[in-house]
């Protein structure tokens, strides 16, 4: 039974272990506000076909329970919950219904920025903090 009990407690600590993340509901108000920044130009390829995305303006508006993503002309009201949060960062969960989207951005809290890192061939996104 001591055996159960250690083997189930290893379970549940280890996957935190030396790791300084904390569960938290909300960003802090000094980090609520606009983000502003650039999505920059890319390529993408289809078929054969390549085509050049011009880049475009995007900002976030974070309140304490909505945000408000504008790219370009396109307006996305949504959600946001926190993943979790490190030390010097959050990873914050967006989610738009409308557009059955999710997307996962880091609040750096010593820069003030948000950043989406994309992958497949989608170039990283930094906005900077505007104000409120």
């Amino acid at each position: 039974m001591k055996s159960i009990f250690l083997l189930l407690l290893i379970l549940v600590v280890m996957p935190f272990g030396g790791q300084t993340q904390t569960l938290v509901s909300s960003v802090k108000k000094k980090y609520l506000g606009k983000y502003e920044g650039v999505i920059p130009s890319y390529t993408v390829s289809a078929d054969t076909s390549q085509y050049e995305v011009e880049k475009v303006a995007i900002s976030i508006d974070l309140t304490s329970k909505e945000v408000l993503k504008r790219v370009g002309r396109l307006e996305q009201h949504g959600t946001y919950k926190i993943l979790f949060k490190d030390k010097s960062y959050y990873v914050i969960e967006l989610h738009f219904p409308a557009f059955a989207l999710t997307e996962k951005w880091m609040l750096k809290e010593k820069s003030k920025e948000l950043i989406r890192e994309w992958g497949l061939g989608l170039p990283a996104v930094r906005l900077k903090y505007m104000g409120k």
